[in-house]
């Protein structure tokens, strides 16, 4: 893995479990401290981590949307939003995952050239009001309890989905792997993430290079459930190649 793509990585893990030590970090990424601590100052130069003894805490001195032009995968994840939107159907009832791929995928949307009279849900507040910009659009939030990311979660949220049907589900996920499938760190996240697997006919997945191969420890749903992945260009082949035979069509973008 790259360094920018282990950064990137490091990025969406501190978002989501918000501490951790340089320890876990090293065996999690199979890399020595002494790189863990080149990754942390340059993160914490960026302005994404604060630095502690022995580890690093999640910044929260600016908004995830402001740090969004320094996400090392930013490019990487805008071709991917580019590449989704060709699988948005005029007049569907959308679901749309939390987290900064989908929040692209948001933005794309709303200025696609080719209008779609859509309805959209979220369990996400930003995508939510990006979303709500676009009159053509009629955009969801899914109740419940607002998490420290503006994501929501909780007896709500799941009480919501289970009365809703998705013609389509745009995932999100933290780790893909042939063995252990969609895996989040956060069992809320996992959770809220599962209820909307259950609810869709058509799941696609939208994950960058450096989410394949990680796996946490909640199991959101097993590759086979996803019609649709779609990544960037550099994703691992080998990988892919390996998630294919699930039946699971592998777009590169």
């Amino acid at each position: 893995m790259l360094p920018d793509e282990r950064r990137a990585a490091i990025i969406d893990l501190l978002q989501q479990v918000r501490s951790i030590s340089n320890a876990e970090l090293a065996e999690r990424f199979g890399v020595s401290l002494d790189t863990i601590r080149r990754d942390l100052r340059a993160l914490t130069r960026a302005g994404f981590v604060v630095r502690t003894h022995g580890g690093a805490v999640w910044s929260d001195t600016r908004e995830v949307t402001f740090r969004l032009h320094r996400d090392p995968m930013l490019a990487a994840k805008r071709a991917i939003a580019r590449k989704a939107i060709d699988f948005v159907r005029p007049g569907e009832t959308l679901a749309l995952d939390m987290g900064t791929t989908v929040t692209q995928l948001a933005r794309v949307l709303t200025s696609a050239k080719r209008r779609r009279a859509v309805s959209a849900y979220t369990v996400d507040l930003r995508i939510a009001m990006i979303l709500a910009k676009d009159k053509e659009i009629r955009a969801h939030v899914i109740g419940g309890l607002i998490g420290e990311r503006n994501y929501l979660s909780g007896p709500l949220a799941h009480k919501v989905i289970e009365g809703l049907a998705f013609d389509t589900l745009f995932l999100a996920a933290s780790g893909v792997s042939p063995g252990a499938g969609i895996t989040e760190p956060l069992e809320d996240v996992a959770e809220v993430k599962r209820a909307l697997v259950a609810r869709a006919k058509r799941i696609i997945l939208l994950v960058d290079q450096g989410k394949f191969g990680k796996q946490h420890e909640s199991v959101v749903a097993p590759l086979e459930v996803v019609d649709v992945l779609i990544t960037n260009r550099t994703a691992p082949r080998t990988v892919l190649e390996q998630i294919e035979p699930l039946g699971v069509a592998c777009v590169r973008a």
